[in-house]
């Protein structure tokens, strides 16, 4: 196949878009892109689309593939065995005999997502040649039939194939021979993990990241999961967030602030993102503060109106609080009211822009505007008022996906409330970009029935404070974690009795994630 045609057949199956634009500001010399190894299209890829025509080093794993045939000829490329004894030699010698290189540091396509172990012959080859290393990374290759991923994120259409560079550098560091070399693989893999990142950060608000979830999996894909057995896909969920689009429009006033105080369902987290479709500004009521400091901070975010449900004042046993807000110049409105006064004639329009649903205008704009408020603790005094914008949002959603792997088979037990940033932004919208479901349940108190409802769930992502995982493993039969893969504790210290009790019982290594997931940025 000539070049003229790969690109014909790549432009047709993947529409890829170029932004390279780093390479520009590498310094003059010698110059080697090392991208991330997402799949075996991308040393493809980057050989017919990379500008300046650079020789790609393929792996012989790629070259054995009985369809590399028909790309053999679309691209400058030498084939070298990272795992050979003289591996080291090969890419010195390529990169004294070549101006511009492309050199996969990883000697394997990912099979989990994140950045595999890098090869010590491509490490100590840039660090040795002084080269000028720019890192790189072709974006949603692991979703093509190409990558190594296989049914965990297979795709129900690939999205927009984006080759990525991020900032030049040297490899360079004191020391002997080894140390040197040690400091050259963390320079090196920070480098692709902040490529990685930046890659991931999806900059845009967070409805028009329903869209593409939606086209990547199919509408029919299942996004979430109810205690009743409910289960929600993609299709229902952006009727959901249209349907609370339209109330909100009707109850509030442009920019407006509008608190939200429900439970943990995929209702709660449409009205989230419905009230930012709106042009509003959804504010998280933290119920467990109290009526004081709640009516204390309601003046310092501009809250006028707080959304909640019947269902769950009365479950909850919020009524003396609803009273006291209600009391305190605040409009409380109850969902299941605001539902059933929708007009039957606009049912059908709002279900056609569901289903026809468009991108944001002005989307890079309006992702730098509040997309919502949080509400510290209060433990120093009256709440102070958090308001994250969807950058910040995205941002955070980026840097876990760069460094724990996240799959569309994947099911996350959404435990923690939606009113602290740990629940929130790890434990709801970053699911939301994986493609795993979201297991809503509207407590973290339940010792009892969250073990049982992760067995009936198959829940394999579990987020959690000390305490509520230590009585999720005290009070749960092995069987109910029994799909578990992935336990994260944060919020607070992960305790050595909790963390042995999770092992001893069901074989889970619970992560320490205080600290981390504190440290969501308001600014960005």
């Amino acid at each position: 196949m000539s070049n003229s045609f790969a690109k014909l057949y790549l432009d047709l199956n993947y529409k890829p878009e170029i932004r390279m634009e780093s390479l520009a500001r590498a310094e003059g010399g010698k110059v080697v892109v090392a991208p991330h190894y997402a799949s075996y299209l991308d040393p493809i890829l980057f050989g017919v689309y990379a500008p300046g025509n650079p020789l790609v080093v393929v792996p012989p794993s790629l070259t054995r593939q009985k369809w590399f045939g028909r790309f053999r000829d679309c691209f400058r490329h030498v084939e070298v065995d990272l795992n050979d004894p003289f591996a080291l030699k090969h890419l010195t010698q390529l990169i004294e005999e070549n101006d511009y290189l492309v050199v996969f540091p990883e000697p394997e396509p990912t099979t989990s997502g994140l950045l595999q172990k890098l090869s010590d012959a491509v490490i100590t080859a840039l660090e040795k040649t002084g080269v000028t290393v720019v890192p790189a990374r072709a974006c949603n290759t692991q979703f093509t039939k190409y990558s190594r991923m296989g049914e965990r994120l297979a795709a129900k259409k690939t999205p927009r194939i984006v080759l990525f560079s991020w900032e030049p550098q040297k490899l360079g560091a004191s020391g002997d021979d080894r140390t040197a070399r040690g400091k050259a693989h963390l320079q090196l893999e920070q480098m692709l993990m902040d490529t990685m990142m930046q890659g991931l950060w999806d900059k845009k608000p967070i409805f028009d990241t329903l869209l593409d979830m939606r086209r990547l999996w199919g509408g029919k894909h299942i996004m979430g999961i109810e205690p009743d057995g409910t289960r929600t896909d993609w299709n229902s969920f952006i009727l959901l967030v249209k349907l609370v689009s339209r109330i909100v429009q009707t109850i509030t006033e442009p920019e407006e602030r509008l608190g939200i105080m429900l439970p943990n369902t995929a209702m709660t987290l449409a009205s989230i993102i419905g009230t930012q479709h709106a042009d509003r500004v959804p504010a998280m009521i933290n119920y467990s503060m109290g009526s004081r400091a709640l009516l204390a901070a309601a003046p310092i975010a501009r809250i006028k109106t707080i959304v909640t449900s019947r269902r769950f004042v009365d479950e909850g046993k919020f009524q003396p609080l609803v009273d006291a807000l209600s009391n305190g110049d605040l409009k409380i409105v109850y969902l299941e009211d605001l539902i059933g006064n929708i007009p039957k004639s606009q049912l059908l329009h709002i279900a056609l822009s569901a289903l026809f649903a468009k991108p944001t205008p002005d989307a890079e704009e309006r992702a730098k505007r509040t997309a919502l408020v949080l509400f510290t603790s209060g433990s120093e005094g009256t709440p102070k008022v958090v308001a994250l914008s969807h950058l910040n949002i995205q941002a955070n959603t980026a840097q876990v996906r760069t460094t724990l792997e996240f799959f569309k088979t994947d099911v996350l037990m959404a435990v923690l409330p939606m009113f602290h940033s740990f629940g929130l932004c790890t434990g709801t919208f970053m699911p939301l970009s994986t493609g795993m479901a979201i297991a809503f349940y509207p407590t973290p108190l339940h010792y009892k029935k969250i073990p049982q409802f992760s067995y009936e769930a198959k829940g394999t992502i579990l987020l959690g404070t000390n305490a509520f995982l230590a009585g999720y493993a005290k009070n749960g039969d092995p069987f109910d974690f029994f799909e578990m893969r992935r336990v994260i504790c944060g919020g607070d210290k992960l305790r050595e009795s909790t963390a042995r009790l999770w092992y001893d019982k069901y074989g889970v290594r619970v992560q320490e994630g205080y600290g981390v997931t504190e440290c969501i940025s308001s600014r960005l």
